[in-house]
C-alpha cells in the first residue's frame, strides 16, 4: 500500500525491503479480553510485523502492540512477547 500511494503522497516508495504483518487469533485471549470489557473486540486478532528497513536491510525487525492495561492484556503481550522470542531464537 505504501508503495502504491507514494506518489500521491509525496513518500519514499521504498521504505521497507520486506515486511509481512501475520494476523492470528487465540479463543482464549479474544475470550479473556471480551470478558474484561466488550470493546476489547477491536484488539483481535493479534498481530506480528516482521520487516527490514530499507535503509539498514541485513537487519530484521519484529514488532507488535501492547494489548489493553489489564490482566488480560498482560497474558496477550506476554504471549505476544513468547512468540516473538522463540521467533529470534529460532533465527540465530
Amino acid at each position: 500500500m505504501l508503495k502504491r500511494t507514494a506518489p500521491d503522497l509525496g513518500h519514499p516508495p521504498e521504505l521497507f525491503a520486506d515486511a509481512r504483518i501475520y494476523t492470528f487469533c487465540s479463543a482464549r485471549a479474544a475470550a479473556r479480553l471480551s470478558i474484561e470489557s466488550p470493546h476489547h473486540i477491536a484488539l483481535c486478532p493479534l498481530s506480528i510485523a516482521v520487516y527490514r528497513i530499507q535503509a539498514d536491510s541485513k537487519i530484521i525487525h519484529l514488532g507488535y502492540r501492547h494489548s489493553a492495561a489489564t490482566s488480560g492484556g498482560a497474558e496477550v503481550d506476554a504471549l505476544l512477547e513468547r512468540i516473538v522470542q522463540r521467533t529470534v531464537d529460532t533465527l540465530r
